[in-house]
């Protein structure tokens, strides 16, 4: 989980910084730098990359930046398996050339597929809330 967020107490009110997301009554929108620095560092130790759920408020510019970030960075991956589930996700390589990146628009369809034909199991905690 993210510890910094961009957000503010509504939509409504201008982006500020939150540096202990944990400590403030609004909403975090979109991840903060030293979320994007842990994430970054989570994708550099591992060799398969899953992502599914972009990780702000990305119809808004103002919370859209940290998906944005980790997209460039995914881009800039050599030797690893990347893959990406969920239609908004996956839009966010459009034009973008990601021929090492599995792009699908099925966020939940993939989550059950991997869930059951991959993990062997339809009862994973934890993607269980997923299944169909």
């Amino acid at each position: 989980l993210a510890r910094d967020a961009y957000g503010a107490a509504d939509f409504e009110s201008p982006a500020t910084y939150m540096p202990d997301i944990a400590k403030t009554g609004g909403g975090g929108f979109d991840c903060g730098p030293q979320g994007l620095r842990d994430l970054m560092a989570m994708i550099d130790a591992a060799d398969v990359i899953f992502w599914n759920g972009c990780l702000g408020v990305i119809e808004d510019p103002r919370y859209r930046v940290g998906s944005a970030m980790i997209v460039d960075y995914l881009l800039a991956q050599t030797g690893k398996q990347i893959i990406i589930g969920g239609g908004e996700t996956a839009s966010l390589f459009a034009g973008k050339e990601a021929e090492h990146i599995y792009l699908s628009t099925g966020g939940g369809a993939l989550l059950a597929h991997i869930q059951s034909s991959v993990l062997g199991s339809p009862t994973v905690p934890g993607l269980a809330p997923f299944s169909l």
